[in-house]
């Protein structure tokens, strides 16, 4: 073959004497063709060191971005708490995850219907049962309600992609915001503000639900950042049970001129107790709500987070990836700084 002619999918479909059709599906793992051609066609193209042209994909891609779109599978978007609808009350993103992966994945073609598996199935096993004999192929796993969770779905017969990292420990592919990014950012935009002693107030639970990222990369500026006389011993306790009492007293003790947390109700409860913010305390979120939100801090995206999701799961639909690929793939979106009210100048 000339060495300066690009390989194509005639090519080696005329090695194995099969269509280039079935060489393009095989490529792609699709369903319906064997393992063992899978093998004989992967062997030829290494052997004739084939590559797929960018124009060409480029050129497929839109395609179908113009084309009307037929829907052509269900998605499940699949929960796991205690009812129906408490996966909406955790956070005000988790919905917003779910509106923007639906609006995605119908432009896909695709039906979403969400699936909770305790008002649905038995166990595990069962709601993988179930979800087959829908026709489902492609899951979108919610924010689980504890971290390192594991649905325990029989993997092999479904894509999967989960929103968030309560599901990182089970090996399935996520999406998520960069909450370890996003934590640096809020400290560096806080200190162009001219604040120092930047406090650290989130419930140990809370954390623990990032996998400790936005802990991890608090630390990690402060001692890059602060001086030895600007560190603040962070805040973990919980204040819902135990009152605001030890909280106010490492206020006083510690004496922050800024705390990142994550809840906006704090800043009334800080209010009350004669904290004025921000005009004796900032206060900033590593999740704000939204870009026009009154608290200072991170937006997180959370439409394109679920957005992200669906693309993600059809793109392992198209390239018939089933299971918990290794090594895991995972997609972290930045956030953005929003400057509130909630901050202001100080030096």
């Amino acid at each position: 073959m000339d060495a300066g002619k690009r390989v194509t999918l005639r090519d080696i479909a005329a090695q194995l004497g099969v269509s280039a059709m079935t060489v393009s599906a095989a490529l792609r793992n699709t369903k319906g063709v064997s393992a063992g051609m899978r093998k004989r066609v992967r062997e030829v193209a290494d052997r004739l060191g084939y590559r797929p042209d960018p124009m060409v994909s480029a050129l497929t891609a839109y395609r179908l971005r113009v084309r009307p779109k037929l829907r052509h599978n269900t998605l499940a978007f699949v929960t796991d708490w205690p009812t129906r609808e408490d996966w909406k009350s955790l956070s005000a993103d988790f919905p917003r995850y779910y509106a923007g992966a639906r609006e995605r994945a119908e432009e896909l073609g695709y039906a979403i219907n969400h699936f909770w598996v305790r008002g649905e199935a038995r166990d595990a096993a069962h709601a993988s049962k179930v979800l087959a004999a829908r026709g489902v192929e492609g899951v979108l796993v919610s924010p689980m309600p504890e971290p390192e969770a594991d649905l325990g779905l029989d993997w092999k017969r479904f894509a999967g992609v989960a929103l968030g990292v309560t599901m990182e420990k089970s090996g399935l592919p996520y999406v998520s915001h960069n909450q370890f990014s996003g934590m640096r950012l809020l400290c560096r935009e806080l200190r162009k503000l001219g604040y120092r002693r930047i406090g650290f107030a989130i419930q140990s639970w809370v954390v623990a639900r990032t996998g400790h990222r936005w802990l991890a990369a608090y630390l990690a500026e402060e001692v890059a950042q602060a001086g030895d006389n600007d560190r603040v011993p962070p805040f973990l306790e919980g204040w819902e049970t135990a009152g605001m009492g030890p909280l106010l007293a490492w206020l006083e003790r510690e004496r922050p001129e800024v705390v990142i947390s994550v809840t906006p109700a704090l800043i009334e409860d800080l209010e009350r107790a004669g904290w004025r913010v921000p005009e004796d305390l900032g206060f900033a979120s590593p999740c704000t709500d939204s870009l026009e939100s009154r608290v200072a801090g991170i937006f997180q995206h959370p439409e394109e987070i679920g957005a992200a999701a669906a693309e993600f799961l059809h793109a392992l639909l198209m390239q018939g990836r089933r299971g918990k690929p290794h090594p895991r793939p995972m997609m972290l979106l930045d956030g953005s700084w929003h400057p509130g009210a909630t901050v202001r100048r100080v030096r």
